[in-house]
C-alpha cells in the first residue's frame, strides 16, 4: 500500500511541474512608450486588454511592460484622464516581446 501511495505522490509531482511550465509559456510580453501629442511621456497611463481585469501603468518616463496571451488577436486600450483613449489590435506568439510606441492625442471632450 504504501509503495501505490509514493508511486501517485510522484506521478502527482511530476503533473504539476510540467503544467506549470506549460501555462507559463503561454504568454507573450508587449512593451512601449506612452506619449503626448508634444511627445513627452505620459506618466500614470492605464494600460490593459480590452474586457479583461487588471493591467498596468505607465512609469515616470511613459514606460509599461504587460504580458498578454500569446497565440490570441487581444485589443489593447491605453487610457489618461484629459487625453483621448487609444486602442491598437495585437497577435503574439509564445514567448515574444512586442515594442509599441503609443501618442495620445487631446480629448475635445467638454462639461
Amino acid at each position: 500500500m504504501k509503495i501505490s501511495f509514493t508511486r501517485y505522490y510522484f506521478l502527482f509531482l511530476l503533473f504539476l511541474l510540467f503544467s506549470s511550465g506549460v501555462l507559463q509559456a503561454q504568454t507573450a510580453t508587449l512593451k512601449g512608450l506612452i506619449t503626448d501629442e508634444d511627445g513627452k511621456p505620459v506618466e500614470l497611463a492605464n494600460i490593459a486588454i480590452k474586457g479583461e481585469p487588471g493591467g498596468t501603468t505607465s512609469g515616470r518616463k511613459g514606460l509599461f511592460s504587460l504580458e498578454v496571451p500569446a497565440n490570441k488577436e487581444v485589443i489593447i486600450a491605453v487610457s489618461y484622464i484629459g487625453l483621448a483613449r487609444e486602442e491598437l489590435s495585437v497577435n503574439l506568439k509564445e514567448g515574444e516581446t512586442k515594442k509599441v510606441s503609443v501618442r495620445l492625442k487631446s480629448s475635445s471632450t467638454t462639461l
